[in-house]
Parts: C-alpha cells; sequence; structure tokens
C-alpha cells in the first residue's frame, strides 16, 4: 500500500508537470505575445515567432546564435536590466518595466518586457514582450493634440486681447473724425480727407473682427452674412481709400463703371471689401509710375466682374498659380500685368 502511494503521487506530479508545460508550450505557439527563453550570459536561447517578428530577426539568426537580448538593449536601458537581473536572482520573478529593443534593422522599438526564472533553475528563464508602439504612437498623438490645442487657445486669447489693444486707439481716431466733422467751416478737400480716414477706419474695424473669426477660418466653418448692399456708395468707398494711396505715390487711379449697374447687389459686405482692396493695393504698392485702374462690368442675368490692372512690373507667367495660394507673393518682372479678376 505505502509503495502504491508513493507511486501515484510521484505520477501525479510528472503530470502535473506536464499539464504546466503543455500550457506554456500553448501560450508560446499562439504568438499573442512575443515570448523567448534566455540565460545570464544575455543569450535568447528560444524564442516564438511573434518575438522574433518584434525585435526583427529570424529563426536562423535565433538558431545560429546572433539573438542577443543583451546586444538588443540600448545603454540608456542596461541599468533597468540590471535591476530586473537582480530581482530574478533573488525572487525568481520581477516586475515588469518599459525598455527598447534595437531591431536587426537598427530601429528602436519600445516594448513592456516582464520575466521569471525556469522552474529548478538559476541561469535560465522566459521573458514576455509586448509590443508598445502603437500606444507610444497614440500617447505622442494625444499630448500633440493637446499641445495643439494649448497652443490655440495662447492664440485665441493673444488675438483677444491684440483685437482689444487696436480698438481702443482706433475707435479714438473714428470718433474724433466724428468730432471734425461737425466744423463748418470745412472745405470740400477736408470733407473727402475725413471720409477717407473713416471709411480706412471702419475697413481697418472690420479686418479685426476677422482676426477674432480666425479659429472659424481655420476649422474651415466661416460663414458668409449676406446684405443688401448699395453698390454705388459702396465702390465710392473703395475708390476713396485707394485714391489716396495712388496719390500719395504719384499714380493716376481710375474707376471705368460699366452703364447700367443694378443699384443693389446682395454679397457678404467685408469680404467682398477685401477682395477688392488687396488686389488694388497691391496693384498700387508694386507700381511705381503710371496707372493703376478699377473696371466694373455687368452682364446678364446677374453677375458683376471686377478687374484690376496696373502698369506696374507685374508677375512673371510660371508664378501666376503660386499667387493664389494663401499667402504666397509671386515673383515679379518688368512688363505690365493685368490683375485677377473675380466673377
Amino acid at each position: 500500500m505505502t509503495i502504491c502511494s508513493r507511486r501515484t503521487a510521484s505520477e501525479r506530479a510528472e503530470e502535473a508537470l506536464r499539464d504546466r508545460e503543455a500550457r506554456i508550450r500553448r501560450l508560446v505557439d499562439s504568438n499573442i505575445i512575443g515570448l523567448f527563453f534566455w540565460d545570464f550570459a544575455g543569450n535568447a536561447t528560444w524564442a516564438n515567432d511573434a518575438f522574433l517578428q518584434i525585435v526583427g530577426y529570424s529563426r536562423d539568426d535565433l538558431l545560429s546564435g546572433d539573438v542577443r537580448w543583451d546586444n538588443m538593449t540600448p545603454p540608456a536601458y542596461r541599468a533597468a536590466d540590471s535591476k530586473a537581473a537582480e530581482e530574478l536572482r533573488q525572487a525568481g520573478t520581477c516586475q515588469p518595466y518599459e525598455k527598447e529593443f534595437i531591431r536587426k534593422d537598427g530601429r528602436r522599438i519600445p516594448v513592456l518586457i516582464g520575466g521569471a526564472l525556469l522552474e529548478g533553475s538559476e541561469e535560465h528563464g522566459v521573458a514576455f514582450v509586448l509590443d508598445l508602439t502603437e500606444r507610444k504612437e497614440a500617447e505622442a498623438e494625444r499630448a500633440a493634440r493637446r499641445a495643439a490645442e494649448a497652443a490655440n487657445q495662447a492664440k485665441n486669447t493673444f488675438l483677444a486681447n491684440m483685437s482689444h489693444e487696436l480698438r481702443t486707439p482706433l475707435n479714438g481716431i473714428l470718433g474724433y473724425v466724428q468730432i471734425l466733422r461737425r466744423n463748418k467751416t470745412l472745405d470740400q478737400r477736408q470733407i473727402e480727407g475725413l471720409n477717407v480716414i473713416q471709411h480706412s477706419g471702419e475697413q481697418l474695424l472690420t479686418l479685426i473682427n476677422d482676426i477674432l473669426d480666425f479659429s472659424k477660418t481655420e476649422a474651415g466653418k466661416l460663414e458668409l452674412s449676406l446684405t443688401d448692399i448699395a453698390l454705388s456708395k459702396f465702390l465710392r468707398i473703395i475708390v476713396e481709400i485707394i485714391d489716396v494711396r495712388a496719390r500719395q505715390k504719384g499714380l493716376e487711379f481710375v474707376c471705368e463703371v460699366a452703364p447700367k449697374l443694378p443699384r443693389g447687389i446682395r454679397a457678404n459686405e467685408s469680404r467682398l471689401r477685401q477682395v477688392l482692396l488687396n488686389p488694388l493695393a497691391n496693384a498700387v504698392k508694386f507700381t511705381d509710375r503710371g496707372q493703376v485702374s478699377l473696371r466694373v462690368r455687368f452682364s446678364l442675368p446677374a453677375r458683376l466682374r471686377f478687374e484690376v490692372h496696373d502698369t506696374g512690373i507685374g508677375v512673371s507667367a510660371d508664378h501666376l498659380e503660386t499667387i493664389f495660394q494663401p499667402f504666397e507673393q509671386g515673383a515679379t518682372r518688368s512688363a505690365g500685368w493685368a490683375g485677377p479678376a473675380w466673377g
């Protein structure tokens, strides 16, 4: 009876050992996670396909002894490896920790690694390796997104503060224009000058409002606010603003308006004013002598065409496409250039 009981206990122990080995083998063969067997000499004695894929080595490399976990460790992580090795010698296991492996192609790959000594051995163990590349990339993306959001918030705060600082003196200028208008002794030229100051100031206020809408522009959500516009008054303001700039440079500014223009149009006034003032201001800026002109044409059933012409240095043909890109400025040439037209 005693001999039979001892034999049964031994058989049970062997069966338990076989079951444990079978579970380990299934885990290894599943390739769900990278696994490799190692020794304290730095050798990777065996590994599953998942681990070899992580580090970029082949099974032939493994069999020839070219896969050594200590050689794949960057110098910055050797202290962490030494600490893990000390834990393994003392406790038989080590806490999982993050490090990097140097792949065969030289790239570094972040991993989470943990290990344990094999049962009954003091020199050999098994380790699991989890590839953290996707997680690290996701973390970096989140960090970049948070940084971008913080920068965007700082930018919006700056724009709001700048808008306030600009509005204060500008409102003072516009207010003083209203005071000067009350002077009954002003001649026609002085009145026209005050009109230009007022219209230019109002345009600047519009631009300041556009700055505050910059975040909408970035998101592609800028909305057009359509209003009824008295066309003749609208064009007169454009002419007054540009005519002053042209006369300062000794240029002639001409506005040619086709007969029978509609009395009113429906559009976004501030955007249309900006679309016209930008090319007109550029025409004056890059014209040293001669003339700048604005031509307004109307075609049925309801289409306006604005043309800007100048006798300035112009734009070379190979830059005609790039100048329509945001924040681009084309190279210049000696011949004149007829500016872009919008319909």
